[in-house]
């Protein structure tokens, strides 16, 4: 008899954006040019009790990458990842007094 678990958490663990960068043969590198995002969240689900069930882990891109649509972001998401480094970059540089 299958046991039903009802799922009462889900906690990020970690969110990483990285930069994608292609060069003119479109093939992924160091030296290309900027093309966006990668992020990646794992997150875990617990259940009713708070035992950990699973680790999970998602990875989407930005819309200026060549990847699929279907392993893109959302438009809303798209814009949090872009608005969220362009704030950190203006942070970092005011920091630095760029």
């Amino acid at each position: 008899m299958a046991r039903q678990i009802t799922l009462s958490d889900v906690g990020i663990q970690h969110i990483m954006i990285n930069q994608i960068r292609e060069g003119a043969d479109g093939e992924a590198g160091q030296e290309g040019s900027l093309t966006g995002y990668s992020c990646t969240v794992q997150y875990s689900i617990r259940d009713e009790n708070g035992k950990k069930v699973t680790v999970e882990e998602s990875q989407k891109y930005t819309s200026g990458t060549s990847y699929s649509d279907s392993q893109k972001l959302s438009g809303g998401s798209d814009k949090l990842v872009m608005d969220f480094v362009s704030t950190m970059i203006a942070n970092m540089n005011a920091k630095e007094e760029l």
